[in-house]
Protein backbone atom coordinates (compact mmCIF):
# COMPACT_ATOMS: atom_id res chain seq x y z
CA UNK A 1 0.00 0.00 0.00
CA UNK A 2 1.15 3.54 -0.88
CA UNK A 3 0.36 5.48 1.74
CA UNK A 4 2.61 8.69 0.84
CA UNK A 5 0.65 8.56 -2.74
CA UNK A 6 -2.54 9.74 -1.08
CA UNK A 7 -1.95 11.02 2.75
CA UNK A 8 -3.34 14.19 3.56
CA UNK A 9 -0.80 16.64 5.06
CA UNK A 10 -1.79 19.62 6.91
CA UNK A 11 -1.88 22.81 5.50
CA UNK A 12 0.38 22.21 2.22
CA UNK A 13 -0.63 19.95 -0.62
CA UNK A 14 -3.75 17.77 -1.51
CA UNK A 15 -3.36 14.32 -3.11
CA UNK A 16 -6.61 13.60 -3.96
CA UNK A 17 -7.13 12.26 -7.50
CA UNK A 18 -9.53 13.99 -10.61
CA UNK A 19 -12.31 11.34 -10.39
CA UNK A 20 -12.25 12.25 -14.68
CA UNK A 21 -9.01 12.38 -17.13
CA UNK A 22 -7.57 15.13 -18.10
CA UNK A 23 -7.99 16.09 -21.56
CA UNK A 24 -4.00 15.16 -23.23
CA UNK A 25 -3.26 13.45 -20.48
CA UNK A 26 -4.03 9.73 -19.52
CA UNK A 27 -4.79 8.93 -16.32
CA UNK A 28 -1.22 6.96 -15.23
CA UNK A 29 0.34 10.18 -16.72
CA UNK A 30 -1.87 12.71 -14.81
CA UNK A 31 -0.81 10.72 -11.29
CA UNK A 32 2.82 11.18 -12.22
CA UNK A 33 2.39 14.42 -12.90
CA UNK A 34 1.42 15.01 -10.20
CA UNK A 35 3.52 13.13 -7.80
CA UNK A 36 6.16 15.36 -9.78
CA UNK A 37 4.40 18.38 -8.73
CA UNK A 38 4.64 17.00 -4.97
CA UNK A 39 8.42 15.95 -4.58
CA UNK A 40 8.85 19.17 -6.41
CA UNK A 41 7.01 21.22 -3.61
CA UNK A 42 8.63 19.09 -0.90
CA UNK A 43 12.21 20.42 -1.87
CA UNK A 44 11.16 23.98 -2.14
CA UNK A 45 10.87 24.65 -5.55
CA UNK A 46 7.29 26.08 -5.20
CA UNK A 47 7.22 28.25 -8.94
CA UNK A 48 8.46 25.07 -10.75
CA UNK A 49 5.36 23.20 -8.68
CA UNK A 50 3.62 26.20 -10.00
CA UNK A 51 4.17 25.93 -13.51
CA UNK A 52 3.41 22.20 -13.79
CA UNK A 53 0.00 22.95 -11.69
CA UNK A 54 -0.71 25.93 -14.10
CA UNK A 55 0.07 23.46 -17.20
CA UNK A 56 -2.61 21.01 -15.82
CA UNK A 57 -5.52 23.88 -15.12
CA UNK A 58 -4.78 25.18 -18.82
CA UNK A 59 -5.32 21.75 -19.68
CA UNK A 60 -8.59 21.20 -17.69
CA UNK A 61 -10.04 24.39 -15.76
CA UNK A 62 -12.56 22.20 -13.53
CA UNK A 63 -9.24 20.55 -11.84
CA UNK A 64 -9.99 21.11 -8.33
CA UNK A 65 -6.81 18.95 -6.31
CA UNK A 66 -4.68 21.49 -9.01
CA UNK A 67 -6.28 24.91 -7.72
CA UNK A 68 -6.20 23.03 -3.67
CA UNK A 69 -2.53 22.59 -4.80
CA UNK A 70 -1.58 25.91 -5.63
CA UNK A 71 -3.34 27.78 -3.73
CA UNK A 72 -1.50 25.70 -0.83
CA UNK A 73 2.31 26.64 -2.23
CA UNK A 74 1.09 30.31 -2.52
CA UNK A 75 0.42 30.42 1.09
CA UNK A 76 3.62 28.91 1.54
CA UNK A 77 5.26 31.82 -0.71
CA UNK A 78 3.08 34.45 0.62
CA UNK A 79 1.17 34.72 -2.20
CA UNK A 80 -2.32 35.18 -0.14
CA UNK A 81 -4.23 37.23 -2.11
CA UNK A 82 -3.76 34.98 -4.98
CA UNK A 83 -3.88 31.70 -2.46
CA UNK A 84 -7.06 32.98 -1.31
CA UNK A 85 -8.65 33.51 -5.49
CA UNK A 86 -7.43 29.48 -5.96
CA UNK A 87 -8.99 28.48 -2.81
CA UNK A 88 -12.35 29.84 -3.50
CA UNK A 89 -12.11 27.99 -7.27
CA UNK A 90 -11.96 25.10 -5.35
CA UNK A 91 -14.75 25.66 -2.99
CA UNK A 92 -17.15 26.36 -6.19
CA UNK A 93 -15.57 23.42 -8.31
CA UNK A 94 -15.57 20.88 -4.90
CA UNK A 95 -18.18 21.95 -2.03
CA UNK A 96 -17.12 19.38 0.07
CA UNK A 97 -13.78 20.72 0.60
CA UNK A 98 -15.66 24.13 2.02
CA UNK A 99 -14.83 23.69 5.17
CA UNK A 100 -10.87 23.18 4.67
CA UNK A 101 -11.11 25.69 2.54
CA UNK A 102 -12.40 28.26 4.80
CA UNK A 103 -9.90 26.86 7.55
CA UNK A 104 -6.86 27.89 5.00
CA UNK A 105 -8.74 31.36 3.44
CA UNK A 106 -8.66 32.10 7.00
CA UNK A 107 -5.29 31.59 7.63
CA UNK A 108 -4.57 33.78 4.37
CA UNK A 109 -6.32 36.96 5.47
CA UNK A 110 -4.79 36.90 9.11
CA UNK A 111 -1.34 36.27 7.10
CA UNK A 112 -2.17 39.48 5.25
CA UNK A 113 -3.63 41.52 8.61
CA UNK A 114 -0.43 40.36 9.83
CA UNK A 115 1.59 42.63 7.66
CA UNK A 116 0.40 45.34 9.88
CA UNK A 117 2.07 45.92 12.45
CA UNK A 118 -0.88 46.13 14.63
CA UNK A 119 -2.78 43.19 12.54
CA UNK A 120 -2.21 40.51 14.67
CA UNK A 121 -3.16 42.01 17.61
CA UNK A 122 -6.22 43.14 16.46
CA UNK A 123 -7.20 39.70 15.20
CA UNK A 124 -6.54 37.91 18.44
CA UNK A 125 -7.86 40.95 20.36
CA UNK A 126 -5.30 40.82 22.99
CA UNK A 127 -6.06 43.32 25.26
CA UNK A 128 -7.06 43.35 29.21
CA UNK A 129 -9.66 45.01 31.32
CA UNK A 130 -8.38 44.87 34.56
CA UNK A 131 -10.96 45.05 37.86
CA UNK A 132 -10.94 48.26 38.02
CA UNK A 133 -11.98 49.07 34.45
CA UNK A 134 -8.91 49.83 33.06
CA UNK A 135 -7.72 48.69 29.97
CA UNK A 136 -4.44 47.61 28.76
CA UNK A 137 -3.13 46.95 25.49
CA UNK A 138 0.57 45.67 24.18
CA UNK A 139 2.62 48.55 23.22
CA UNK A 140 4.24 48.15 19.92
CA UNK A 141 7.66 46.06 21.37
CA UNK A 142 4.97 43.99 22.76
CA UNK A 143 3.22 43.75 19.72
CA UNK A 144 6.06 42.43 17.88
CA UNK A 145 7.19 39.91 20.23
CA UNK A 146 3.70 38.60 20.76
CA UNK A 147 3.04 38.21 16.66
CA UNK A 148 6.79 36.28 16.85
CA UNK A 149 5.83 34.18 19.58
CA UNK A 150 2.74 32.87 18.47
CA UNK A 151 4.00 32.22 14.71
CA UNK A 152 7.07 30.08 16.30
CA UNK A 153 4.65 28.38 18.92
CA UNK A 154 1.65 27.86 16.00
CA UNK A 155 3.98 26.59 13.71
CA UNK A 156 5.65 23.98 16.50
CA UNK A 157 2.35 22.79 17.76
CA UNK A 158 0.51 22.81 14.31
CA UNK A 159 3.27 20.69 13.32
CA UNK A 160 4.40 18.39 16.28
CA UNK A 161 2.88 18.76 19.70
CA UNK A 162 -0.89 18.10 18.33
CA UNK A 163 0.63 14.95 16.18
CA UNK A 164 2.19 13.88 19.24
CA UNK A 165 -1.39 14.02 21.16
CA UNK A 166 -3.16 12.77 18.04
CA UNK A 167 -1.36 9.46 18.31
CA UNK A 168 -1.21 9.19 21.83
CA UNK A 169 -3.45 5.82 21.82
CA UNK A 170 -2.21 4.30 18.38
CA UNK A 171 0.10 2.10 19.88
CA UNK A 172 2.46 4.14 18.25
CA UNK A 173 4.67 7.34 18.78
CA UNK A 174 6.56 8.64 15.75
CA UNK A 175 9.69 9.73 17.78
CA UNK A 176 12.04 9.85 14.49
CA UNK A 177 10.01 12.23 13.29
CA UNK A 178 9.79 14.35 16.36
CA UNK A 179 13.66 14.02 17.04
CA UNK A 180 14.45 15.38 13.60
CA UNK A 181 11.29 18.14 14.01
CA UNK A 182 13.17 19.03 17.62
CA UNK A 183 16.70 19.42 16.19
CA UNK A 184 15.75 21.38 13.24
CA UNK A 185 13.45 24.15 15.00
CA UNK A 186 15.67 24.09 18.16
CA UNK A 187 17.03 28.26 17.14
CA UNK A 188 13.91 29.72 16.50
CA UNK A 189 12.29 27.92 20.03
CA UNK A 190 15.36 29.06 21.83
CA UNK A 191 14.01 32.57 20.96
CA UNK A 192 10.81 31.94 22.84
CA UNK A 193 12.30 32.39 26.36
CA UNK A 194 13.38 36.11 25.06
CA UNK A 195 10.22 36.99 23.14
CA UNK A 196 8.71 36.02 26.38
CA UNK A 197 10.89 38.45 28.73
CA UNK A 198 9.43 41.36 26.39
CA UNK A 199 5.33 40.99 27.20
CA UNK A 200 4.30 41.81 30.59
CA UNK A 201 2.97 39.14 32.66
CA UNK A 202 -0.60 40.29 32.56
CA UNK A 203 -1.28 39.32 29.46
CA UNK A 204 0.33 35.77 29.42
CA UNK A 205 -2.61 33.98 30.88
CA UNK A 206 -5.16 35.29 27.82
CA UNK A 207 -1.59 34.01 25.67
CA UNK A 208 -1.87 30.87 26.87
CA UNK A 209 -5.59 30.14 26.84
CA UNK A 210 -5.09 31.04 22.74
CA UNK A 211 -2.31 28.95 22.51
CA UNK A 212 -4.65 26.05 23.96
CA UNK A 213 -7.49 26.63 21.47
CA UNK A 214 -5.45 26.66 18.63
CA UNK A 215 -3.19 23.65 20.00
CA UNK A 216 -7.14 22.03 19.93
CA UNK A 217 -7.77 23.31 16.57
CA UNK A 218 -4.72 21.51 15.45
CA UNK A 219 -5.10 17.99 16.65
CA UNK A 220 -8.89 18.71 15.43
CA UNK A 221 -7.29 18.87 12.00
CA UNK A 222 -5.57 15.75 12.37
CA UNK A 223 -8.29 13.86 13.27
CA UNK A 224 -10.18 15.44 10.22
CA UNK A 225 -6.92 14.49 7.75
CA UNK A 226 -7.19 10.81 9.31
CA UNK A 227 -10.87 9.96 9.09
CA UNK A 228 -10.74 11.43 5.19
CA UNK A 229 -7.60 9.36 4.68
CA UNK A 230 -8.97 6.28 5.87
CA UNK A 231 -12.16 6.81 3.31
CA UNK A 232 -10.27 7.15 0.48
CA UNK A 233 -7.81 4.42 1.37
CA UNK A 234 -10.67 1.95 2.15
CA UNK A 235 -12.00 3.14 -0.95
CA UNK A 236 -9.03 2.76 -3.67
CA UNK A 237 -7.50 0.12 -2.14
CA UNK A 238 -9.86 -1.89 -0.05
CA UNK A 239 -7.45 -1.06 3.75
CA UNK A 240 -8.59 -0.16 6.77
CA UNK A 241 -6.28 2.47 7.80
CA UNK A 242 -4.84 2.53 11.20
CA UNK A 243 -4.11 5.51 13.66
CA UNK A 244 -0.59 3.36 14.41
CA UNK A 245 -0.52 3.50 10.55
CA UNK A 246 -0.88 6.97 9.69
CA UNK A 247 0.91 7.75 12.93
CA UNK A 248 4.28 5.37 11.77
CA UNK A 249 3.86 7.10 8.36
CA UNK A 250 5.37 10.54 9.47
CA UNK A 251 8.80 8.36 11.13
CA UNK A 252 9.26 6.13 7.51
CA UNK A 253 9.01 9.90 5.89
CA UNK A 254 10.69 11.91 8.60
CA UNK A 255 13.48 13.57 6.72
CA UNK A 256 11.61 14.73 3.88
CA UNK A 257 9.08 15.93 6.19
CA UNK A 258 10.89 17.94 8.40
CA UNK A 259 12.54 18.76 5.43
CA UNK A 260 9.56 20.79 4.14
CA UNK A 261 8.06 21.64 7.13
CA UNK A 262 11.19 23.41 7.82
CA UNK A 263 10.61 25.24 3.92
CA UNK A 264 7.71 26.33 5.50
CA UNK A 265 9.04 28.09 8.22
CA UNK A 266 10.77 30.53 6.11
CA UNK A 267 7.55 31.93 4.88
Amino acid sequence: MNIRKIIVIAVVIISSVCVFTLQGYSEDSYETKLEQVYDKAWDGLYDDALKDLNEIIKKDSKCYPAYYSKAGIELLKGEYKQAIKDYKKVSKLAPQYKDDVNFYINIANNAILDSDPGGFINIYNVSLKLDDGYIIKPDKKEKKAIKKLFYIKGFYNAHLTSLEIFCQDSGYTPKKYSDLFKLASKDFMAEIPNLEKQIRKEFFPMITKMEEEMLDSFVEVHKKDFNELKQEILKKENHNLTKKEYCSYFDENAQDLVKYKMNMYKF
